[in-house]
C-alpha cells in the first residue's frame, strides 16, 4: 500500500511542476537554455518537491520513532 500511495504522489507532484512551468511557459522561453538542461531542471524540481512532500506525509501521519 505505501508503495502505491508513494507512485500516486509522485506522479501528482510531477504533473504539478509540468503544469507550473507550461502555465508559465513566456518566463521559461525567454532564459536560454538547452532542452537537456531544461529537462534537468524539471526532474531536479519534481525529485526535490516529491521527497519534500513524501517526508511530510510521512512525517505527519504519526510514524514517529521513539527511541
Amino acid at each position: 500500500m505505501q508503495r502505491i500511495s508513494s507512485r500516486l504522489l509522485f506522479v501528482l507532484v510531477a504533473g504539478a511542476v509540468l503544469y507550473l512551468i507550461v502555465s508559465r511557459l513566456r518566463i521559461v522561453v525567454l532564459v536560454h537554455v538547452s532542452l537537456w538542461q531544461a529537462l534537468l531542471i524539471t526532474a531536479v524540481v519534481i525529485i526535490v518537491v516529491f521527497l519534500l512532500l513524501d517526508h511530510l506525509i510521512n512525517r505527519s501521519s504519526g510514524s514517529s520513532r521513539e527511541e
